[in-house]
């Protein structure tokens, strides 16, 4: 799942992506569904006229 928020860029009078969710199920991993995502994920960016993709990251295994 890669969850996706659109936003006003405004010190550049632009948009720009976060992804702000990002998680494959541990039975799925390395696989290459990560990175089908992402790429999923620039495509619909670029189609949002995006000047920038954003992502934090962080291991938030419980």
């Amino acid at each position: 799942m890669v969850g996706l928020c659109h936003n006003l860029f405004y010190e550049y009078d632009s948009f720009y992506v976060r992804i702000v969710a990002f998680i494959i199920d541990a039975d799925h991993r390395r696989k290459g569904i990560g990175e089908k995502l992402i790429n999923e994920a620039e495509k619909w960016a670029i189609g949002q006229d995006t000047t920038q993709i954003i992502l934090n990251s962080g291991n938030r295994e419980g």
